[in-house]
């Protein structure tokens, strides 16, 4: 985690030491259920690997599953992108969503399904994203 939070701020220390200034960094922050899954229904405090606000100009998030889908007691997919989206707000950080994909799903048959329920999510938080 701190080997982390280190090499993040190396790297941007090291663009705009070389006079870099079309440069924004994202600090992305994993808000998938299946992660905390895979590690035993474990949930991190996201925070303890933020590297700090000088080093960090956006902050992005994960979106894989249907908003309130939960698996074994995780969170949902809402709750984790909340949180994070929360954190950013708590430090004045602009959000994006870095990766996103549907994920067990017939796309053919529920697109329009699933986009509309995300698109729910984003206009809910739209001052943030």
């Amino acid at each position: 985690m701190q080997y982390g939070k280190l090499c993040l701020a190396r790297c941007q220390r090291r663009v705009r030491d070389n006079g870099v200034s079309n440069f924004a960094s994202v600090w992305q922050s994993c808000a998938s259920p299946i992660d905390d899954i895979l590690e035993g229904n474990t949930h991190e405090n996201i925070g303890d690997w933020y590297p700090g606000d000088s080093y960090v100009d956006w902050v992005g998030l994960s979106w894989f599953l249907l908003p309130d889908e939960s698996r074994n007691g995780s969170p949902t997919q809402r709750q984790l992108a909340d949180e994070v989206v929360s954190f950013a707000r708590n430090h004045n950080k602009p959000v994006m969503i870095c990766e996103s994909t549907p994920q067990g799903y017939d796309i053919g048959n529920l697109t329009k399904s699933l986009y509309k329920q995300c698109l729910g999510w984003k206009c809910w938080n739209w001052n943030c994203i």
